[in-house]
């Protein structure tokens, strides 16, 4: 039933300045839950990358495995050979897994050491030289399936090349072998 009264100076700039840091923090929960979307969207992107990964590295892991059961029902069949491939200086051992008469060849290897480049696979017959590709090792192990028949070349071996496609091999063998 009174009649409005203004506020002193002092209190409306206290009122005032009250107000303000009240909002404030209204401004700081949006930022904050900007950022904590950001933050898990950048998580969930990185699951999705880190799937990938696994997803892919699953699909390796079972190709291998595929050629494992291979190689060794190879090794198991009649008319099955095995080909040691004999090592210059180091302790790497490998050998060509083989059944004769047929299209296929495994060639494994151990104790490989490490390298700066790649171990690439060489077959020979005179002056024919062919690569099926690179030896893809883990822990200085590898194998490598080959869609060639045996009865075709002379030698198998294994060198250690720089990273390039080169027609020729570059270097002396790692292991090495001569096919009868």
């Amino acid at each position: 039933a009174t009649p409005p009264v203004e506020p002193p100076d002092a209190v409306r700039a206290r009122l005032r300045s009250t107000v303000r840091r009240m909002r404030r923090p209204g401004r700081a929960r949006g930022w904050l839950t900007g950022a904590a979307a950001a933050v898990a969207i950048a998580g969930l992107a990185g699951l999705a990358s880190w799937n990938l990964v696994l997803a892919e590295s699953l699909g390796d892991t079972r190709l291998r495995q595929g050629w494992l059961v291979d190689a060794m029902t190879t090794l198991g069949a009649p008319g099955s050979e095995v080909v040691p491939l004999s090592s210059g200086s180091t302790e790497a051992r490998a050998a060509v897994m083989y059944v004769e008469g047929r299209e296929g060849v495994y060639l494994i290897a151990a104790r490989l050491p490490r390298t700066q480049g790649v171990y690439r696979v060489w077959f020979v017959s005179g002056s024919r030289v062919w690569t099926p590709g690179v030896l893809e090792t883990d822990y200085g192990t590898g194998m490598l399936p080959v869609r060639t028949s045996i009865e075709r070349w002379e030698a198998v071996m294994v060198t250690e090349e720089p990273d390039t496609d080169s027609p020729t091999p570059a270097a002396s063998p790692v292991v090495s072998a001569t096919v009868d």
